[in-house]
């Protein structure tokens, strides 16, 4: 048979109250972060002269501050609580309900600030005011960045698409990531509440320009963050509509207009998979538009991956691919084209278009059709 086992204090110090109908209805269904959230409130009630923050919370608690919102916002969902926003959308109050039914008590009150120490709680009547959140029309103020805890970055990777960012950062940059390589994508992760894909987008383009030091990949971050850039989409065209890979696009294919959501793809890939420059993405749309008479990305695209897959990265090399292709030409008795990069044996239909000599002439009648759409 079990003995009942005692518990006693020894030297109190203090004690904090917890309601039975708490533990009885509520604890069990909670998460344990969760609960420790709660009872830390339910301590700080009784000791005023503890700093109340979520920075507070979220060092004393050893849990991230995202998590200490998530926390917060179940308990309100639990009707255990309830929160106060303030016009910048930031934590102003938080009221802890009684769980007995009884009116509110005026001790019940803490008050949050990311900036200010605790202050005297409001008078009773100031908790029935609405709760209403306030619409965020700017991006929320980010506080500065927190060291993170081995502990703290080990719970972010018990999110699939975290874990799964930290692999893929790892195998661009060729090496494994250290506690201080991970601050940044925490970072990005909890505070900026950037999704694992935005990210993913983030390295892979900073990565693609050889700048890959934490304070740059942070400035990028926060640019987007300040322009409400939230979705790869969004990424994307604020990285090339400004950029004179699109410039040079819009002035070979003649077109004024924005790109649309595949075209950025396809530009995309063109620089970051490809890593085509500039002049050659200009060459392959200049001879999309002699062959087809119209910007046609997939061509285009088409002309890029051969170069691509023959491992062309220059227009030195497109020269001497169509220097080759002429002289395999001229053998087999064909007037030689530019080709675009594709293996010139294939019996693919689609490359087997009709061959011929590119002349001045074709080019200054590419130009009038140009002029003409502009």
């Amino acid at each position: 048979m079990t003995r009942p086992i005692k518990l006693s204090f020894g030297n109190e110090i203090g004690e904090t109250t917890v309601s039975n109908i708490f533990i009885d209805e509520y604890m069990a269904d909670a998460n344990g972060a969760y609960v420790k959230v709660y009872l830390y409130l339910l301590r700080c009630l009784g000791d005023p002269s503890v700093d109340v923050s979520v920075a507070a919370v979220s060092e004393k608690l050893d849990e991230t501050e995202k998590d200490i919102i998530k926390a917060l916002r179940y308990w309100e969902k639990q009707k255990l609580l309830h929160i106060l926003w303030d016009a910048e959308g930031q934590i102003s109050s938080i009221t802890l309900d009684p769980l007995t039914g009884n009116s509110r008590r005026p001790d019940n009150i803490i008050t949050l600030s990311a900036a200010e120490p605790r202050i005297e709680a409001p008078a009773p009547a100031v908790t029935d005011i609405p709760r209403i959140r306030p619409v965020k029309e700017t991006p929320a103020e980010i506080t500065p960045k927190p060291d993170y805890t081995t502990r703290q970055i080990a719970k972010f990777k018990q999110h699939d698409d975290f874990n799964e960012l930290i692999d893929f950062i790892e195998e661009r940059l060729g090496c494994t990531m250290k506690l201080a390589d991970l601050q940044t994508p925490a970072f990005l992760y909890e505070q900026l509440e950037m999704s694992a894909p935005l990210i993913r987008y983030l390295y892979e383009f900073c990565i693609y320009k050889g700048k890959t030091a934490p304070a740059y990949i942070e400035k990028v971050a926060m640019s987007w963050h300040d322009k409400n850039i939230d979705t790869v989409e969004r990424a994307k065209s604020e990285v090339f509509s400004r950029s004179k890979d699109c410039s040079a696009i819009r002035e070979a294919f003649g077109i004024s207009r924005a790109f649309g959501a595949i075209e950025l793809d396809m530009i995309n890939r063109w620089k970051l998979t490809y890593g085509m420059n500039t002049d050659m993405i200009r060459e392959a749309c200049n001879r999309t538009l002699l062959s087809t008479g119209s910007p046609d990305f997939k061509y285009a695209d088409s002309i890029l991956a051969g170069w691509h897959k023959k491992g062309i990265t220059d227009m030195a090399g497109v020269a001497a691919a169509d220097a080759e292709h002429a002289a395999k030409a001229q053998k087999s008795g064909r007037t030689a084209s530019p080709r675009s990069g594709s293996d010139t044996s294939s019996n693919n239909k689609f490359n087997q278009f009709p061959q011929r000599t590119y002349s001045d002439r074709d080019y200054e009648e590419l130009e009038r059709r140009k002029l003409g759409k502009l």
